[in-house]
């Protein structure tokens, strides 16, 4: 997936949010005098042109937006290793399982790491076997909402609108139940 990040000066437009398309998603923030924050996420081999004839305000932003302030970077996922320790180094956060940022979870699953890392101070083996699971389910969870928000084609696109039109708000959010369920191990006092 690759994507662009970048701030365009002048008043926010009406709409603030996020589009979901077709091998693509943007998306839409105000900033603090009078800016706004934009970015894009596409499929691997598009380019920022692939948003210009987006519907406005995707369009515009694009076009306004100053090559030279346009932050770019292909996302990487990677695999959860076997060991998230060796010796007395643990990995933690993206270090040790990078993902989509369609749940928008980097930040908070490295304070999970480190919460849980001190759990298991005396035990980092126990330190792995604790997060594997947790950090997979996850990163699937991530993997699929890449799948509809950024579908390969029109018909993809079109079912995934219906679906998401028909689903009512406590199911859609019952995925992040999963997600917000996590609870910290006691760390124990000696």
């Amino acid at each position: 997936v690759s994507a662009w990040r970048w701030i365009v000066d002048g008043p926010p437009p009406d709409f603030v949010g996020q589009v979901w398309g077709i091998r693509g998603e943007f998306g839409i923030l105000p900033l603090a005098g009078n800016r706004t924050y934009a970015f894009a996420g596409a499929q691997r081999g598009e380019s920022l042109a692939h948003f210009a004839d987006w519907p406005e305000p995707v369009s515009q932003l694009v076009a306004n937006a100053d090559p030279a302030r346009i932050i770019e970077n292909e996302l990487l996922e990677i695999r959860t290793p076997k060991l998230l320790t060796r010796g007395k180094v643990a990995l933690i956060g993206d270090a040790a399982h990078a993902m989509r940022p369609h749940l928008g979870l980097g930040a908070a699953l490295a304070i999970e790491d480190a919460v849980t890392l001190a759990a298991y101070a005396d035990d980092l083996a126990g330190y792995t076997k604790a997060r594997r699971h947790r950090v997979r389910t996850v990163q699937w969870i991530s993997r699929q909402m890449s799948t509809v928000v950024m579908p390969d084609n029109r018909s993809l696109a079109a079912v995934r609108d219906v679906v998401v039109r028909l689903t009512p708000d406590i199911l859609a959010l019952s995925v992040f139940g999963v997600i917000n369920r996590w609870r910290p191990k006691p760390i124990e006092r000696h």
